[in-house]
């Protein structure tokens, strides 16, 4: 049994927060935790698996996996490690028949050993389906779907490895990424694929924009993050108390200044990736 997310340098110390979360608090003493970093130090690697307090397995975006992502969008917050969960399903052909993949700005709350049990049937995936009825219409709209075919957040995900890569959707979702221009990047692609084959997990699973956390299993930071000063969530202390027992304990959390620089990084890095490919092309 596998528990995996894919981050960048900017995600791990939410990536080792979450697990260590998992750790704590999911009852999954037996699963393997699996990171796929892109570009990710020793030190890091070193803080993921101090604070997940168990082995975890790392695995590095190659070249052909980091090819596969060039020259699509990205932004300051969807690095090209969000398409990381398009590849995983392929790289555990063979190893693994399920993969239960978190984001890692998630927190785990109580219990998710019945993400491992779920019967998926003839399903492809398990996800939460988003609920404002005038967003779910518009996203099925925009992908040519029935208006009230479900759309999930795919920060919380169940995948029949197996079926994955019988159909070959890793090369069929890079395919359609090519093809068309979708505004919530891989998580559009990943609804397109899932079509007809959901499995609707109750919002317990992916708890985004409630009043009351109590009964979330997973909560999911979709806007800001709760290691900065600006979040105001209401589960921002529940994730600073795990915080307090990894690496990252004494770390000031990030300005609006440190947001600033790094989307000013991303924007440079997009320049010289295209001026790059003009001088070579």
């Amino acid at each position: 049994m596998l528990l995996a997310c894919a981050v960048d340098r900017n995600y791990v110390e939410l990536a080792g927060v979450m697990l260590r979360s998992c750790h704590l608090n999911g009852n999954i003493p037996d699963v393997e935790f699996l990171v796929l970093g892109d570009g990710l130090s020793r030190k890091d690697k070193r803080n993921i698996e101090i604070a997940a307090a168990r082995t975890v397995t790392f695995i590095d975006m190659t070249d052909e996996m980091i090819g596969k992502v060039r020259g699509l969008r990205t932004t300051s917050y969807w690095s090209r490690a969000t398409y990381g969960r398009l590849i995983l399903p392929e790289l555990l052909d063979g190893k693994h028949k399920r993969l239960v993949y978190l984001d890692a700005d998630t927190i785990v709350k109580h219990d998710i050993s019945h993400l491992f049990a779920l019967s998926m049937a003839d399903a492809l995936m398990a996800a939460v389906p988003i609920k404002p009825q005038d967003f779910l219409e518009k996203r099925n709209h925009a992908l040519g779907r029935e208006s009230l075919t479900p759309y999930f957040n795919a920060g919380v995900l169940v995948v029949d490895v197996e079926k994955w890569n019988i159909e070959k959707l890793t090369k069929k979702a890079f395919e359609l990424l090519a093809t068309n221009q979708f505004d919530f990047l891989d998580q559009d692609v990943l609804n397109v694929l899932a079509t007809d084959r959901l499995i609707s997990l109750d919002w317990r699973w992916n708890a985004q924009k409630e009043i009351d956390y109590s009964s979330a299993v997973i909560v999911h930071f979709i806007h800001d993050k709760p290691n900065t000063l600006v979040c105001q969530h209401p589960e921002k202390n529940t994730f600073l108390a795990y915080r307090d027992e990894t690496p990252w304990a004494n770390r000031p959390l990030l300005t609006k200044r440190d947001k600033f620089i790094r989307t000013l990084k991303h924007s440079a890095k997009k320049r010289w990736k295209k001026l790059s490919s003009l001088w070579h092309g």
